[in-house]
């Protein structure tokens, strides 16, 4: 649904500059990361590999957490709000299948990745339908006349319980061995 009541902005205001600071600080973070085993003090790398690690993990995994909301107020589309919240950690997963190919072949790494990608995507879109329903909450409390409560938000909600429910069951097993099922099917006839 589009929100002809706010003003669009231009691309870059809307779209791009939360895309760029977003990527900016993920790529930031992971090479002061990687690369803060330099530094001779134990203490000062341990310090600062930890922050770099943990401004990391909060720039793939929460950053939608950021940057769905601005996006959202500065009059960004669903599409462009979704590709600001997911960019980060498309990257990422891209990175992680990259990563294991050094041990695996590419198709079995793009296996890999795709699997991890898919639990980590449902989290996301489950992000993106309560930032959706907030930022309708806050545009309601301003004044506006449009719905907050409708079935599209909800949706990805649904869709994330289902994949903990089937991660869940009897303890991961069965997400396991489907997992090694495929991986079988596919890599090892």
């Amino acid at each position: 649904m589009e929100r002809n009541h706010l003003q669009r902005s231009n691309v870059t205001n809307r779209f791009l500059a939360p895309l760029i600071i977003a990527l900016t600080v993920m790529i930031a973070s992971r090479v002061v990361y990687l690369n803060a085993c330099r530094i001779d003090s134990q203490l000062l790398y341990h310090t600062l590999a930890t922050l770099a690690g943990t401004i990391q993990f909060a720039s793939v995994l929460l950053v939608a957490l950021v940057v769905y909301p601005v996006a959202y107020f500065r009059g960004a589309t669903v599409v462009e709000r979704v590709i600001v919240s997911s960019t980060n950690l498309a990257v990422w997963v891209g990175i992680d299948a990259y990563n294991v190919s050094e041990a695996f072949p590419c198709l079995e790494s793009i296996y890999y990745g795709a699997n991890i990608g898919a639990i980590l995507f449902a989290w996301n879109f489950a992000w993106m339908g309560v930032l959706e329903l907030a930022c309708r909450w806050v545009e309601k409390r301003r004044g506006d006349r449009g719905t907050i409560l409708t079935l599209v938000p909800f949706l990805p909600l649904i869709l994330f319980l289902l994949v903990v429910c089937f991660l869940s069951k009897e303890g991961g097993a069965t997400y396991f061995n489907m997992l090694l099922d495929g991986y079988v099917a596919l890599f090892r006839n």
